[in-house]
């Protein structure tokens, strides 16, 4: 009889061996601003009973749990005691969500989560879906529920609630015809990689606009499955990129604008192309309206993402206004364009108010 060596498998090659079982992953934790590692370090080690792998990435404490168990314990302490902290849901965490359609847009919540509760299902909680384009409330249900087998049955067991006849389905996943892009103001994107590289796994966006990424030429970045653009500093700080799948058709595109600097042209089948730019301006340089002008000159569909350290009123009504905010606001209500900002804060203070980060 062969003895296996260390580090291998005895029944890797037996046909009738049991397969090994797959290797279970659990989402990182990051404390950001810790003062004292060690001492957290062990006491979390107390409260999880196990012995816990960190990682120190910048200001950020990173903890990796090797049980749902200690996962809990973790984000427990974190919410008790008010840390600053970024993870993801657990996959079993993650709740069910469907969709009715057939009520009445008057129905109330409350009334459908009594029925459904009726029938056998457990809702968490129930609203009214709502017009993107109109704001107004549309027939359709959003429920919410814990992910198990029994609840997954609602959409075939489910066809009337309150006497009303209705159809139950799952949550459509988002038109992915039309690309998706995200813009972070990385600070410092070298410091921040693998955080990165968590974000791109778990959202899978087609275009990332970065700013002060904070490199320079010698610096090496690549991402899998995404070619990217960067106009990079010979000095300290600033800095802009462009990630972008490799399956979307696109050039690169130069524009002599020390504001608005990466830019690509996104090629349309049967329509017009789109210029994406990636914009950083620092808050000493001023923005004047002549640029904004020649940057969407002979362009029928341009879209900027990034920094500008642009403030005003309608897109940041708590930060203290700003000459570049009026600029870019007075531009765009002159020419017609749409100017978009997040409806809840983007930039989350420990000690101050939220706000919504420069436009």
């Amino acid at each position: 009889m062969e003895v296996p060596q260390e580090g291998t498998s005895a029944t890797r090659d037996h046909p009738g061996g049991t397969a090994p079982q797959k290797k279970l992953h659990f989402p990182p934790i990051n404390i950001d601003n810790v003062k004292n590692q060690a001492a957290l370090l062990q006491h979390l080690q107390t409260i999880t009973q196990q012995k816990l792998e960190t990682k120190l990435i910048g200001t950020k404490f990173r903890i990796y749990p090797k049980t749902p168990y200690a996962y809990h314990q973790i984000r427990r302490y974190i919410e008790q005691n008010s840390l600053e902290s970024h993870t993801y849901m657990l996959p079993q965490d993650k709740m069910l969500r469907a969709v009715i359609r057939g009520l009445p847009i008057d129905m109330s919540p409350t009334q459908i989560i009594a029925d459904l509760e009726t029938q056998g299902f457990h809702v968490k909680e129930c609203h009214n879906m709502q017009s993107r384009k109109t704001g107004q409330p549309m027939p359709l249900f959003m429920l919410s529920m814990e992910s198990t087998e029994a609840h997954k049955k609602i959409f075939k067991a489910v066809t009337s609630i309150g006497y009303v006849k209705c159809k139950v389905e799952a949550l459509r996943k988002k038109d992915r015809s039309n690309p998706t892009l995200v813009s972070w103001n990385a600070n410092g994107i070298r410091t921040r990689v693998e955080e990165f590289r968590e974000f791109i796994s778990e959202w899978n966006p087609d275009i990332i606009n970065l700013q002060e990424t904070h490199l320079q030429p010698c610096h090496h970045l690549a991402f899998p499955n995404y070619n990217i653009y960067r106009t990079d500093r010979t000095f300290r700080g600033g800095g802009t990129a462009i990630l972008i799948k490799r399956s979307i058709p696109h050039h690169e595109i130069i524009i002599n604008n020390q504001s608005f600097e990466t830019a690509i042209k996104i090629e349309r089948t049967n329509m017009q192309p789109i210029t994406v730019i990636s914009a950083y301006r620092s808050p000493r340089k001023p923005i004047f309206v002549h640029d904004l002008h020649h940057l969407f000159k002979n362009q029928d569909y341009v879209l900027v993402a990034g920094d500008l350290n642009a403030k005003h009123a309608s897109w940041s009504p708590i930060a203290q206004q700003n000459v570049a905010g009026h600029t870019i606001r007075r531009f765009c209500d002159s020419i017609g364009y749409t100017l978009n900002a997040p409806l809840e804060p983007t930039h989350f203070h420990k000690n101050l108010r939220n706000t919504v980060i420069s436009t």
